[in-house]
Formats: C-alpha cells, structure tokens, sequence
C-alpha cells in the first residue's frame, strides 16, 4: 500500500477497524493482499496509537 493515495490507506485501516469482519476479510473485498493492510496498519501506529486524523492530516 505505500504507492496508493492516503485516502484509499486511510479508508481501508478504517475499515479494518470497524468491529465485524477480520481484517483478511476486508482485505479481500477491498482488492489487497491481507499482509498489505497489517503492514499499513501496524505503519500507521508507529510508537503508539494514533487517530486516523493525526496520522493523515483530517
């Protein structure tokens, strides 16, 4: 995911987020590799959590 936009990073760390479906699963229906999305996740969180609006400006 580090050559997409932002945005579509964003949307899918939120959407893997949402209680339900595990993150494979979003992963699937969003079109990307499941490691992708853990990758992106565990990038956005750095040293800690951070929100979506910190880590992407919103």
């Amino acid at each position: 995911m580090r050559f997409w936009l932002d945005e579509f990073k964003a949307f899918a760390i939120e959407e893997a987020s949402r209680p339900g479906p595990n993150i494979s699963a979003v992963a699937r229906r969003i079109g990307i590799l499941p490691s992708q999305l853990f990758r992106s996740r565990r990038e956005l969180r750095g040293d800690g959590e951070q929100s979506l609006a910190l880590a992407y400006g919103y």
